[in-house]
């Protein structure tokens, strides 16, 4: 903020390179910070470009996980509040992985 410099250019690249390398490596779901604006799924606050007031979305690191491992379970830190939300995220994490072995 001090300098003003921007820094969404570094940025992006770094998540898309992450992003990928994650996927390369085979993983099957990926739980992120909720309302992070690199990390948010869904709940981040996303600014458009030209201005504008911020629109709920995806962080730029998981647009960039989403493009990299189409249809991975993402799910938000705070939805797995209970035994039976961690119960579901990981059978969705097993049936993505399971997809990917065939």
């Amino acid at each position: 903020v001090e300098t003003g410099e921007d820094w969404t250019a570094r940025m992006a690249a770094w998540a898309r390179e992450r992003a990928e390398a994650m996927a390369a490596s085979g993983i099957a779901g990926a739980v992120v910070k909720a309302r992070s604006p690199s990390c948010g799924a869904g709940d981040a606050a996303v600014h458009p470009g030209g201005g504008g007031e911020p629109v709920a979305g995806d962080g730029m690191f998981v647009l960039a996980l989403r493009l990299a491992a189409p249809g991975l379970p993402i799910v938000r830190d705070e939805d797995l509040g209970g035994e039976a939300d961690v119960e579901a995220f990981l059978a969705r994490a097993l049936a993505y992985a399971a997809g990917r072995a065939r």
